[in-house]
């Protein structure tokens, strides 16, 4: 009850922390595309990456840091990257200030990867954590990809 809780606080959070700038995201795609190049239908800014505002980067890279340390650890500790991720997530949302393209650029990533992190903290299995697992990694290549 707690996580289904946090996770309507964390959506509605970031619905309503950014402003009127409501992301366009098709929420059927299947979570199976994080793997494949592009799955968000990101571009780039004129070909370049986009820049996040330092404060929001901060999270970002603790994040990225905090997955990456996981990556040999085993089925118990996955539940305290759950959590990392959750708070990082706050962090990231409420420290939001950008607007325009670039904003909804993030949003087009942060949606699909909030989905992601749910679907890892409900997972039933080591076997299934580890695939949740590999698909947040992915994610993360693809947003380094794009932001900056």
């Amino acid at each position: 009850m707690k996580t289904k809780i946090l996770i309507l606080t964390t959506a509605l959070f970031i619905l309503t922390s950014c402003g009127d700038n409501k992301p366009t995201i098709n929420k059927q795609e299947s979570l199976e595309k994080i793997a494949t190049e592009n799955p968000y239908g990101l571009v780039l800014n004129q070909g370049k990456k986009w820049q996040v505002n330092p404060e929001m980067m901060q999270h970002v890279k603790s994040m990225e840091a905090d997955i990456k340390s996981y990556a040999d650890k085993n089925l118990s500790t996955y539940s305290e990257l759950g959590k990392k991720l959750n708070g990082h997530i706050r962090g990231l949302t409420s420290s939001c200030t950008m607007k325009g393209q670039s904003h909804e650029e993030l949003h087009k990533w942060l949606l699909p990867f909030i989905d992601l992190k749910k679907e890892f903290i409900q997972s039933a299995s080591a076997e299934e954590y580890q695939v949740n697992y590999q698909k947040i990694v992915a994610a993360m290549e693809i947003f380094n990809q794009y932001f900056a």
